[in-house]
């Protein structure tokens, strides 16, 4: 804190010429450490521009004013002499300066030089000089550059020129009066450090001002047309109803200016400046958003700080490593699932609490694996994917039937236009867009299977009968057959035989089914069986006598159950022999006629008949010939 103590006159008036002789030395300001310091800053907000020194005339302590245009380089004229006793106020002796002091040269203009002194009351005694004698002044005849005061007992002669503004610091200095009645006086403030710089933040308050008066104004309350305070160096500090306000964040380096209104009667005062409190910082928020493709991510800050700015930033990626980039990028050695934290720091230190975000990263995919299994009924074929993929999913597929054709679905069908052997191929592409190996398999594929065709023949003897499959298939082989005998037995033989328990005419049925399961239609043909074979039953008759050359008629009578028709044979026992055939059994008659005188005598004859089977029976009759 800087506090500034400047004295102004009440009022002006003009009164007869003295001369002051005054010089002033300056040492440039250090850039940190000040050696020995008449404004520095200070938490208690005392006053610092009073130098304690011993004024080698009477003892007395003398404080020191400062230059208005430069406090660096001192216009002689221009200097404030507060007196204060050592013992107590208002015990200072007179001072008188004497222009014609050979030591200095009048320059420039008149300056308008005031005293005011009070003892007890307050009364004023007010002196001009028309010339300034040492270091040229930065504005000469500028108006009132400073205000004097000294608290006596008595009169004093002695004075300056009014102070309107000053900025800057004075280190050190020295100071004499004029050589006609002089005095002098050095000394140091308390050792203290200008803090240099301080980092503060957008809105922060860095100093507080005010205005109060000093000793010796009698109590007097500070006039209200008492100046203003604005700073005039540190570009990003603003004034605000008593506080100097940071506009921007930042470092600044206070430089001040004081400025009053009216100073040709205002009175006395000390400016005090106090770094004010700044508010409390707030403590940063991080947050991150990421986006990760494979094993790499990619991480964006979208940390705030409500009353200053993000300075610095700490990732810990979950792996091990670790970045303090804003917006890092992080490849991780395998996949998985990572907590990711992010901690910042602002612009005035404060650290946010740590914000965690998993993210999950797929390691370096790996291609499929294509395969699948295949039904084929002829030429139509069924095909099963069976392809994985160990780090996704199948995404796509690619078949290839060997034939020209092709499919994308995951479990197609083809019928193929021909039999034979095709080589089916097989490739997928999983969800990352990796493409298998192909995989490939041999099919074969067979003409559409066709129908046996079932057929047999008989052959019957009584009862029984032999049957024998005739059956045939044109693409593979007769498997079973199917047998039905029509009198409700049924056999499964390839050739079976069957024996009837009756004779009669039956319905034989057949049916077969081929190697690869085709059935053929049924085939039906009739047989017809009968009981075992009864010969006929013959009866030629009686033995007769007949007549030579007379027609002789035989009758023949013969049963037969069965297995007609019949033929007969009838040998007349003369070397001759009559045949025919008979429907139907019973009696019938056969003629003949005995010739020739060899034939008389015993014949016999023989009549057979025949079935149709084979069966015969016969009878012998003898016949005696003789003449007439």
């Amino acid at each position: 804190m800087h506090r500034l103590t400047i004295v102004r006159s009440i009022g002006l008036i003009t009164a007869s010429l003295l001369a002051i002789s005054c010089s002033e030395s300056v040492e440039p300001r250090p850039s940190r450490s000040v050696p020995p310091p008449l404004f520095s800053y200070s938490a208690s907000g005392s006053q610092l521009n009073v130098v304690i020194g011993t004024l080698n005339e009477s003892g007395n302590r003398l404080g020191k004013g400062f230059d208005t245009g430069n406090p660096h380089i001192g216009d002689a004229i221009v200097a404030t002499f507060v007196w204060q006793s050592s013992t107590a106020t208002n015990t200072i002796t007179s001072v008188h300066d004497n222009l014609n002091d050979a030591n200095f040269t009048p320059v420039g203009n008149p300056y308008t030089l005031v005293e005011f002194v009070h003892a007890g009351t307050i009364s004023m005694a007010t002196y001009v000089a028309t010339g300034v004698h040492g270091f040229a002044d930065p504005a000469p005849s500028g108006g009132p550059h400073l205000a004097v005061f000294a608290d006596l007992s008595e009169s004093v002669t002695d004075g300056g020129v009014l102070l309107t503004t000053y900025t800057g610091i004075d280190d050190s200095f020295t100071q004499a009066l004029g050589a006609h009645h002089s005095a002098s006086a050095s000394g140091t403030g308390s050792q203290v450090v200008d803090p240099g710089p301080i980092s503060v933040t957008a809105g922060a308050l860095v100093y507080t001002a005010s205005l109060v008066p000093v000793n010796g104004l009698g109590g007097r309350a500070l006039p209200g047309n008492f100046g203003y305070i604005t700073t005039i160096s540190d570009a990003n500090l603003v004034h605000d109803d008593g506080y100097l306000v940071a506009s921007s964040a930042g470092s600044v380096d206070a430089q001040w200016s004081y400025t009053f209104n009216s100073p040709s009667n205002a009175l006395a005062t000390v400016i005090s400046l106090n770094r004010a409190a700044n508010p409390s910082n707030q403590a940063p928020t991080a947050n991150f958003t990421s986006s990760c493709t494979t094993l790499t991510c990619d991480f964006t800050s979208t940390s705030t700080d409500p009353d200053g700015s993000v300075a610095s930033y700490n990732w810990n990626f979950g792996d091990g490593a670790i970045s303090t980039a804003q917006n890092p990028s992080h490849t991780y050695a395998a996949g998985g699932t990572f907590t990711v934290t992010l901690s910042v720091t602002d612009n005035q230190g404060a650290q946010s609490a740590p914000t965690s975000k998993t993210v999950t990263v797929a390691g370096a995919n790996q291609a499929p694996t294509a395969n699948f299994t295949s039904s084929c009924s002829a030429l139509a074929c069924n095909f099963t994917s069976t392809s994985t993929d160990p780090d996704g999913s199948i995404a796509s597929y690619s078949w290839n039937f060997g034939d020209g054709a092709t499919s994308t679905a995951q479990n197609p069908s083809h019928a193929y236009a021909a039999a034979g052997s095709y080589t089916v191929t097989l490739t997928v592409t999983d969800n990352q867009q990796a493409a298998s190996a192909p995989a490939s398999h041999a099919v074969t594929v067979t003409a559409p299977n066709q129908p046996p065709t079932a057929n047999f023949t008989s052959s019957c003897s009584g009862l029984g009968c032999n049957f024998t499959s005739t059956s045939s298939d044109p693409d593979g082989s007769v498997a079973s057959y199917s047998w039905t005998f029509g009198d409700g037995t049924i056999s499964n033989a390839q050739n079976p035989s069957h024996t009837y328990a009756a004779g009669g005419t039956y319905t034989v049925t057949l049916r077969v089914t081929d190697n690869q399961g085709a059935q053929s239609t049924t085939t039906s043909k009739s047989v017809t069986v009968r009981p075992p074979n009864s010969a006929p039953v013959v009866d030629a008759g009686p033995d007769q006598t007949v007549v030579l050359g007379v027609l002789y008629s035989q009758t023949v009578t013969f049963s037969d159950p069965d297995n007609g028709p019949w033929t007969y044979t009838i040998n007349w026992g003369d070397g001759s022999s009559s045949t025919g055939t008979r429907s139907t059994a019973g009696s019938f008659s056969v003629g003949h006629t005995y010739l020739g005188l060899s034939v008389l005598g015993t014949r016999t004859i023989t009549v057979t008949i025949r079935d149709s089977l084979g069966a015969s029976g016969s009878d012998t009759k003898k016949l005696t010939v003789v003449l007439l």
